[in-house]
């Protein structure tokens, strides 16, 4: 029970930290946008001579590496850890966002596809009436029983504090 509660402990404090870590990514692709619009304004479509203009920004991708230590999902497990992280942000997000909130919380997608079988996990949730698509690619929470709601507040899964 000891190296539990202090495993507990050790994993409240790599949330706290990955959060901050979180809010202060966001806070760079956000500087990091408004300098792309300040180099590259928009441009009417008349004004292209030869194509377009493309320029690529550093950075890290969207999507974090997997850990090596990565729990694979696949199936319910997935569709549940999927809904958990719905339900813990509250508030509507993209398929990147839930994906990199996966990678962020040790888990990694089972599958060679991982991009597809995630949009089918939610799209199986969608028709149950568990989740909701507010727009293409954005998802909300929908309908939970009491039983459900429960069992997904013990899930492994942590909310992210700053938006990306």
């Amino acid at each position: 029970m000891a190296e539990s509660a202090t495993l507990f402990e050790r994993a409240t404090e790599l949330d706290g930290a990955q959060q901050v870590l979180a809010v202060a990514l966001g806070e760079v692709r956000t500087k990091l946008a408004e300098i792309h619009i300040v180099m590259w304004p928009a441009i009417e479509p008349k004004d292209f001579v030869h194509g377009f203009r493309f320029t690529r920004r550093g950075g890290p991708p969207p999507i974090p590496p997997v850990a090596s230590t990565a729990w694979p999902l696949s199936g319910k497990h997935l569709r549940s850890g999927v809904l958990a992280i719905l339900a813990r942000n509250a508030r509507p997000m993209s398929l990147v966002e839930l994906h990199r909130e996966l990678h962020l919380n040790g888990y990694a997608i089972a599958s060679r596809e991982p991009v597809k079988r995630l949009a089918n996990a939610l799209a199986y949730e969608l028709v149950k009436g568990r989740a909701r698509r507010v727009s293409r690619g954005v998802y909300v929470i929908g309908e939970l029983n009491p039983g459900e709601r429960r069992r997904l507040n013990r899930m492994g899964v942590s909310a992210a504090t700053g938006e990306s």
